[in-house]
């Protein structure tokens, strides 16, 4: 639990640093969870390396491994000139150099090689000295991944430079880049007030237009398994908050709680750490005293697709939101009609979900990658 509330403080000072800009975070988090690493001849070079180039105008360093949310390449540099963030990403590779035997006492020396994609070369032959007590690492085969590194460095920087509604190629595939504002916002104030009567009775809970419902559980003493699953006015405020009743009931709720458990995929929504309330009640959510519980009724977002003009399908899943199937007709070139599929917005709904967003912020983005569709199929398809 501990390492799992450190690497979403990295999160947070992540997400801090670049900005909370999801457009570079998001392709970042594209991968396999990383694992903790050691401290050894890797972590030691790539800290020295990012120490040298941090010191020759590279920018501040955010090393991936702190975090959760970045998992391609091992670090990146944010510069800030004016109101342009720039970023640039590197792969670091350490060699221990084994002092020589007529002055075993030299200070230690790594070869360090770094890859980048798509930006301008640094200087080359970088020399510097750290001085520990090192152990040399195991020797190591070759390492085989690489090129697999380098296609996903090059597929995050496609898609965090790509230019919007505009077709390119990333991984073998045309793709396009949509970015569209939104209304909807987080319900901050309501939150607060919640939190407030929950460290007061120990239980409170709002509902979020008519698809999501959060509970809000306190204990100054901390919250167990049991107490949680055994508070009977959890189901109760969900029967009565009407987000089963809309849409179609047979498809249920999807729950998650804060803070979340350990999973595969990143947690590429706002850190907790990060959320408007006060600090207080973070520190209650680190020490077990506050969990909040959230519920989104997946017929009632299907319903709300629906209501702006798309048809939804839902499979029978273990994750009916990730599952969802978005479909609408879109006219291409020569009035031609085409029916277009929108799918992958399971991480929206996360973002609604423990970002506390009514389900416009759904619609909103999924409109938005329509207009973008019909914008961009000629360019897709040809004309």
């Amino acid at each position: 639990m501990v390492r799992q509330h450190a690497r979403r403080l990295g999160d947070a000072l992540a997400w801090t640093i670049l900005g909370n800009d999801r457009g570079i975070i998001y392709p970042l988090g594209e991968n396999d969870p990383v694992s903790i690493p050691h401290d050894n001849h890797g972590s030691r070079g790539l800290v020295a390396i990012c120490e040298v180039l941090a010191s020759r105008g590279w920018g501040f360093p955010i090393l991936h491994d702190v975090t959760d949310c970045l998992r391609i390449g091992d670090a990146t540099f944010v510069t800030i000139d004016g109101k342009e963030r720039k970023t640039r990403t590197i792969e670091s590779k350490t060699r221990h150099i084994e002092p020589p035997r007529e002055n075993p006492t030299a200070s230690t020396q790594y070869e360090v090689t770094i890859s980048f994609v798509g930006h301008e070369a640094p200087e080359k032959d970088f020399k510097f000295d750290i001085e520990l007590d090192p152990e040399p690492d195991p020797p190591r085969r070759p390492d085989r991944r690489i090129d697999r590194q380098a296609k996903r460095m090059h597929s995050a920087l496609m898609k965090q430079s790509a230019q919007i509604d505009t077709p390119f190629i990333v991984d073998g595939s045309k793709a396009v880049l949509s970015r569209g504002e939104s209304n909807a916002r987080s319900r901050w104030g309501e939150v607060r007030e919640a939190i407030a009567e929950a460290r007061s009775t120990g239980y409170s809970s709002i509902k979020i237009d008519d698809a999501f419902m959060c509970i809000f559980l306190y204990n100054s003493a901390g919250l167990s398994a049991e107490a949680i699953t055994g508070e009977e006015r959890i189901v109760s405020d969900i029967v009565q908050s009407g987000i089963l009743s809309k849409g179609d009931p047979q498809y249920g709720i999807v729950t998650s709680f804060l803070p979340e458990e350990p999973k595969r995929s990143a947690c590429n929504y706002l850190p907790f750490y990060l959320y408007s309330i006060p600090p207080e009640a973070i520190c209650d959510i680190l020490h077990g005293r506050l969990v909040i519980f959230s519920a989104a009724g997946v017929g009632a977002i299907a319903s709300a697709i629906e209501d702006v003009g798309f048809r939804v399908e839902i499979p029978k899943s273990d994750h009916p939101l990730h599952s969802m199937r978005i479909f609408s007709e879109i006219s291409g070139p020569s009035g031609k009609r085409f029916t277009a599929e929108f799918g992958h917005l399971g991480i929206h709904f996360m973002e609604c979900a423990h970002e506390f967003m009514g389900v416009e912020y759904v619609q909103d983005v999924i409109l938005t990658m329509k207009t973008s569709t019909e914008k961009t199929l000629p360019g897709i398809i040809g004309d």
